[in-house]
């Protein structure tokens, strides 16, 4: 099944509530603070590092506000849009961490803009 939103597709697999979000990538460690994104792809090398970026929330389908960049980097987890829930957390990533997370802007209408 497939959506569209803001001329970016979210593609949902089988078996998971998160979509998968296709489309145009960047770093998570471009994004300005308040930028908000979908998470499509954990670009780490070891799978250790991206075990446990999927304990703490950081997962393919998930939306993201950036805090604040720098060393470490505050990310807030708001969880997928599609499950509804209201969940949230603030994570720390070293900029070489946050450097490996690929994002797609444009999806939900507030992706790319800074929060006000």
């Amino acid at each position: 099944m497939s959506e569209t939103h803001a001329n970016t597709s979210l593609i949902s697999p089988p078996g998971c509530v998160a979509a998968v979000p296709v489309g145009p990538t960047c770093s998570l460690a471009t994004l300005a603070a308040g930028q908000i994104a979908h998470v499509a792809t954990l670009g780490m090398d070891d799978p250790a590092d991206a075990a446990l970026l999927r304990a703490m929330g950081l997962r393919p389908g998930v939306r993201v506000r950036v805090i604040r960049l720098g060393q470490p980097s505050i990310i807030e987890v708001l969880g997928a849009e599609a499950c509804g829930c209201a969940c949230a957390s603030r994570i720390g990533l070293t900029k070489d961490l946050a450097a490996k997370v690929h994002v797609v802007l444009g999806s939900g209408g507030e992706a790319g803009s800074p929060a006000q």
